[in-house]
């Protein structure tokens, strides 16, 4: 076999080596993404339940004002819900 021929296994086994790394990747980075919002979500959580309102919690915790009052509104509209599920609607919301 010359080097200028095309090995179709050889290439097919890159292309998956490639899109195996490039998932891993974005899994990781989601992940992450998640526990990140997961921790803000609770400490929003609790700074609400202390009786801070939406501007004093986006000033304590350095947040858009937005994004406070759309974390406070998810948890008020799903008291049953983790930090965590609330975290997951915020982030398929972005």
């Amino acid at each position: 076999m010359s080097i200028f021929e095309y090995n179709e296994e050889e290439e097919m086994r890159k292309i998956r080596e490639s899109e195996y790394k490039s998932g891993k990747e974005d899994g990781i980075a989601q992940g992450i993404a998640c526990g990140e919002a997961e921790a803000i979500i609770s400490l929003i959580r609790k700074k609400s339940q202390k009786g801070l309102d939406i501007n004093e919690i986006a000033d304590i915790l350095e947040l858009d004002v937005c994004y406070v009052k759309k974390a406070l509104a998810l948890l008020s509209e799903n008291p049953d819900k983790t930090d965590m599920q609330v975290a997951e609607l915020i982030i398929g919301q972005v």
